[in-house]
């Protein structure tokens, strides 16, 4: 008989615990999800012989899909508000382009071309914004730092191809919103604007004193599916 009531206080409280965590359910604590995203951008780039404009001017617009994964964790504070950091990782497919530089002294399109194309981004986010609808919605505001990998030539018929392969840095900021659509799923859609400022690339030894000044800005639209645990 005692044996009988222990097995029934102990299977009450967990029936009891159950329902507890299972109203509980929200989107507060650590996450791991996959991204699908689409980036579209704009580089400039800008010849330049010992820091003085030689004239050259080329404009690539890269787009393409990509998949990451995100690592993250949210808080909930006083039941409505939310913050919340995140790093992520991306590989996109083909987001490149090709393009013809301007000469602006002939004027008249050169022989040169520069192709560039971008592989890889690294971010890290934070996130603050509002939670709602038993705190399984939210939408919120994010801004962070990343990385992109990008593979650039410049090729020309005179003096031969230049390649460099290297990451640039630079600031992001976006919104999104997410909802939990069941106990540990959540589905996520944001999106993002990244800003890489100038970064002087050197050419190939040729032409030792010219650079290439590139100004990379895109933006990005991220459709996620996320576990919370």
């Amino acid at each position: 008989m005692k044996f009988s009531s222990t097995i029934l206080v102990y299977s009450i409280t967990l029936l009891t615990t159950s329902f507890a965590l299972h109203a509980e359910n929200n989107l507060e604590g650590p996450y791991v999800g996959i991204d699908l995203g689409y980036l579209d951008g704009t580089e400039n780039g800008n010849e330049k012989n010992s820091g003085v404009d030689a004239g050259y001017h080329f404009e690539a617009k890269p787009k393409g899909f990509g998949l990451g994964l995100a690592l993250g964790y949210d808080k909930i504070l006083s039941d409505k508000f939310l913050i919340g950091a995140e790093i992520a990782g991306y590989r996109f497919k083909n987001a490149d382009d090709r393009t013809t530089p301007y000469d602006d002294n002939t004027p008249k399109y050169t022989t040169n071309t520069y192709k560039m194309d971008l592989k890889y981004k690294l971010e890290t986010k934070l996130k603050a914004g509002v939670v709602f609808n038993e705190k399984k919605s939210s939408i919120y505001i994010l801004g962070g730092v990343g990385a992109a990998k990008i593979e650039r030539t410049y090729t020309t018929i005179a003096k031969g191809d230049y390649n460099n392969n290297d990451w640039t840095y630079g600031t992001l900021f976006g919104f999104g919103s997410e909802h939990l659509v069941s106990d540990n799923i959540s589905l996520k859609i944001e999106h993002i604007i990244s800003n890489y400022g100038e970064e002087k690339i050197n050419t190939n030894a040729s032409w030792a004193n010219t650079k290439q000044y590139m100004d990379l800005n895109d933006s990005t639209t991220h459709v996620g599916l996320q576990y919370r645990f």
